[in-house]
């Protein structure tokens, strides 16, 4: 059985949804080229983080993206957080963005996968 829990409400910090004991999304906002820890809901023996940077929304046909493209960069996996940052694509600037990630502990399957 999935129990979902949405922690955080306030839109400058770190939302996640906690979808098993071993599986959860994380949104985080305003991700810069500084990096800030970002503290888990559950505790993991091997987590592996996997995030992805926001750059925005186009309209119609045409691509109008709000940030410039980034990548992000992961360091310091522990048990309960990880840090995170964004790197500009091909290390030129980057905006400051929102970064979703998903974390799961290895080894483990997704629920919907069973």
């Amino acid at each position: 059985m999935l129990a979902l829990v949405v922690l955080g409400l306030f839109a400058d910090k770190a939302r996640a949804v906690v979808l098993t004991s071993y599986f959860e999304t994380v949104l985080v906002p305003s991700v810069s080229t500084s990096w800030t820890t970002v503290a888990l809901e559950n505790t993991y023996s091997n987590a592996i983080p996997v995030c992805t940077y926001v750059l925005g929304t186009f309209s119609g046909t045409a691509p109008s993206y709000v940030n410039r493209p980034a990548v992000t960069r992961i360091r310091n996996i522990g048990s309960s957080s990880f840090e995170l940052r964004i790197q500009g694509w091909e290390d030129g600037p980057a905006s400051a963005g929102d970064v979703h990630c998903i974390v799961l502990n290895q080894r483990s399957r997704l629920p919907f996968l069973l």
